[in-house]
C-alpha cells in the first residue's frame, strides 16, 4: 500500500469482512492448529482485500501513447546527439508491440513492481518479467543497429 490511511482502510475492511463471514470459518475438534488455521484465514481475506483495492484504484489509469516532445522538453540542454537518440529511442519504443509496450512503460517509466503490473494488466508476474525482457532486447538491438548505421 502507498500511504497509511490506504493500509489502514484495507485493514479495517478486511476485519469487517472477517467478522461478517465469520461462519465460513470451520472450527474442528483440533485446538492445537486453530489459531494457525484462522491466521491463514485472515491472512488470505487481507491479501485479497489489499489486491481488490488496488484493482481498484488503477482500474482507470490511462495509458497514453509515448509523447515525443515531453520527452524532448527534459534533454533541451543537451546536445544535438542526444536529441537525436532521444527521438530514436522514442521511435523504436512505438514500435514496440501493444502488450511489451504496457510493460515498459508502467515498469521502467511510472515504477510499478511486476506484481501491481501482472494485476493491472490481468496477466502473470512471469509474463510481466518476460514482456519486459523482450521489450529490453528489442530496444536495445534498436539502439545498437542505430549507432552502428550512424558510424558508417
Amino acid at each position: 500500500m502507498e500511504d497509511y490511511q490506504e493500509a489502514v482502510s484495507v485493514t479495517n475492511d478486511s476485519f469487517v469482512k472477517a467478522f461478517l463471514h465469520l461462519k465460513q470459518f470451520e472450527i474442528d475438534n483440533n485446538h492445537q492448529i486453530l489459531e494457525l488455521r484462522f491466521r491463514g484465514w485472515l491472512r488470505r481475506i487481507t491479501v485479497n482485500e489489499s489486491i481488490d483495492q488496488i484493482r481498484k484504484r488503477n482500474r482507470d489509469i490511462q495509458y497514453e501513447p509515448f509523447n515525443q516532445d515531453d520527452w524532448m522538453d527534459k534533454v533541451s540542454e543537451e546536445k544535438a546527439d542526444a536529441k537525436l537518440l532521444y527521438k530514436e529511442l522514442i521511435k523504436y519504443m512505438k514500435e514496440l508491440p501493444p502488450s511489451y509496450q504496457k510493460v515498459f512503460n508502467l515498469y521502467v517509466i511510472d515504477g510499478f513492481s511486476h506484481a501491481e503490473i501482472a494485476i493491472m494488466l490481468e496477466i502473470s508476474v512471469g509474463a510481466s518479467k518476460s514482456n519486459l525482457s523482450r521489450a529490453k532486447d528489442f530496444l536495445q538491438n534498436k539502439i545498437v543497429e542505430f549507432f552502428e548505421t550512424k558510424k558508417s
